[in-house]
């Protein structure tokens, strides 16, 4: 029985017991550095990867309202679509804007009078609060300039073009624009990786 006693008091015992704790604890604090080092990266390079990821979809939606923005241009120096909106043609208007939206692949087109009543649209129909919004932001454009912009519409979201159709006065407005939905957002999340 005495000699684990005499074991554990002897000089050698205490000194193996002092290194292993020493070499226990500069382990650990290796491990332990190692692991936070680690995790900082991670979240840097997750930032950095995010970062990128939206300014690539910030220039995704910019080349996309610059594809609106030609598309409204070519459909409001139209003669012919002018002289509809002018004339408030509702059937021509109907016509032409179901041909232009499936030339350009928009998800909608609404076409104005220049009071912002609504003439013609490819939707079914138009809430009374999408018609008071598309009002207020014609009545808002003091100067009659183009409008590039995001609206819920309806409950759904779009990436607008909002343009007036000049004749040589305005005559209307014409309103195209992108839905901002899941098909938008899987193709975004592939592009993007994220």
């Amino acid at each position: 029985m005495r000699v684990p006693f005499i074991l554990l008091r002897s000089f050698r015992f205490r000194i193996l017991a002092l290194v292993l704790g020493i070499v226990t604890m500069v382990a650990s604090a290796t491990v332990i550095a190692v692991v936070v080092k680690a995790h900082a990266e991670v979240g840097r390079q997750a930032a950095l990867q995010l970062r990128s990821a939206a300014d690539t979809a910030r220039e995704v939606l910019k080349f996309r309202g610059d594809l609106l923005t030609s598309a409204v241009d070519v459909l409001t120096s139209d003669f012919g679509f002018k002289e509809a909106v002018a004339s408030g043609d509702a059937p021509t208007l109907k016509s032409a804007i179901a041909n232009y939206r499936s030339r350009i692949g928009a998800d909608v087109l609404i076409v104005l009078d220049y009071e912002g009543r609504p003439l013609a649209s490819t939707l079914a129909a138009l809430s009374a609060s999408t018609r008071n919004d598309l009002r207020d932001l014609i009545a808002a454009d003091a100067d009659g300039q183009l409008l590039r912009l995001y609206r819920l519409m309806d409950g759904r979201p779009y990436q607008l073009v909002l343009a007036p159709v000049l004749a040589p006065d305005s005559v209307g407005w014409a309103a195209m624009g992108f839905a901002l939905d899941d098909k938008v957002a899987a193709d975004m999340s592939r592009l993007l990786g994220v």
